[in-house]
């Protein structure tokens, strides 16, 4: 399987449910990231319509 993650060496656990993830399952944005604003919007807006966990949902307000 390919690496999703190009650029980075990634190894992140999911502090909920104790999954690990890895740079073949992930992708890393860094906060610097001029465009991360705007995506995350976009990924909020998609959650919404996917009727996505209200968690999820403060996560993502939280982040932008």
């Amino acid at each position: 399987m390919e690496n999703v993650e190009r650029k980075f060496q990634l190894l992140a656990v999911c502090r909920e449910h104790g999954h690990t993830y890895t740079e073949i399952d992930s992708i890393l944005f860094l906060a610097k990231d001029k465009a991360l604003p705007a995506t995350l919007r976009f990924y909020r807006d998609e959650c919404v319509k996917l009727e996505a966990d209200a968690n999820q949902v403060i996560g993502v307000d939280l982040l932008i």
